[in-house]
């Protein structure tokens, strides 16, 4: 008898090989149910690349965004969407925000109302009751892994079934007709305070626009205390930050250093966001 599988679709390359893989390799295993959790905070490649995999691979990948029931005790729940209809300015972390207030090191809901809740909830509405969850996370990033997998149901098969590391990946990818066309450290929301702030600096050197949004919610929801960024600092103070290490002259082959090491994972359910 198949086990029930949820597959965590991140939208970055190692979850949709994962995805790619488990189809092939294990359908006679189990029954896969794929989830894509947006929160409106994506880069449009990201949305492409999904819609994309699910096209080339006949693949039905579920698309949900949060459900904020404000005023209400109640976690956040789903709503099904899909590539044209899928939020693109931000809209789930907005209402996120109006309910539980600014996202940082301290208070991490971010990930949970905007992911982990709404997948469980379309979940719930299939019925499913007993399943596990694939999570990409690779051989090479195992500090990633949930210290409660095994209560939770979690099983990582590029570490158990498939040890596969970022290099395979990528030649994987090599070998394909089309990938995502975008830098490592463009994923997941754009401004993910949980990036480090190396990665802040070469976004906000490429598009300082994307911290207007989190300018805006601590101008509205902050109450002059409450901030996204590490170490209690406001997006005020974190550019101020970012413009020192970008101001910083490097030579051709500090540029090059500096350009290698930025690197940013796919902040999955269930586990850490990347920061470098």
């Amino acid at each position: 008898m198949k086990q029930n599988l949820l597959v965590s679709f991140s939208g970055g390359e190692t979850s949709a090989y994962l995805a790619k893989w488990l189809l092939d390799n294990k359908s006679e295993v189990y029954n896969m149910v794929f989830v894509f959790a947006n929160t409106g905070d994506e880069e449009e490649n990201t949305l492409s690349f999904i819609e994309l995999c699910s096209k080339k691979w006949n693949i039905n990948i579920v698309w949900v965004e949060a459900f904020v029931h404000h005023n209400e005790r109640i976690a956040s729940t789903h709503k099904v969407v899909n590539f044209k209809t899928a939020s693109r300015n931000r809209e789930p972390f907005k209402e996120i925000i109006k309910k539980y207030g600014i996202p940082n090191q301290n208070f991490l809901h971010c990930n949970r109302e905007m992911k982990l809740n709404p997948i469980k909830s379309y979940m719930k509405s299939l019925g499913w009751k007993d399943y596990k969850t694939a999570i990409g996370i690779r051989v090479d990033e195992v500090d990633r892994i949930n210290k409660n997998r095994k209560e939770l149901g979690l099983i990582y098969p590029f570490i158990s079934d498939k040890p596969t590391t970022k290099q395979e990946v990528s030649y994987w990818w090599n070998k394909q007709d089309f990938r995502l066309n975008l830098k490592s450290y463009n994923t997941n929301c754009r401004t993910c305070w949980k990036k480090s702030d190396k990665v802040l600096s070469q976004i906000y050197k490429e598009n300082p626009n994307y911290f207007d949004f989190n300018k805006e919610m601590e101008n509205k929801y902050g109450k002059d205390k409450y901030t996204f960024f590490r170490n209690g600092r406001s997006t005020e103070q974190l550019i101020k930050d970012l413009e020192k290490i970008n101001s910083k002259p490097r030579d051709k082959h500090s540029e090059m250093n500096f350009q290698t090491n930025l690197f940013s994972e796919s902040c999955d359910i269930y586990s850490l966001c990347g920061g470098e």
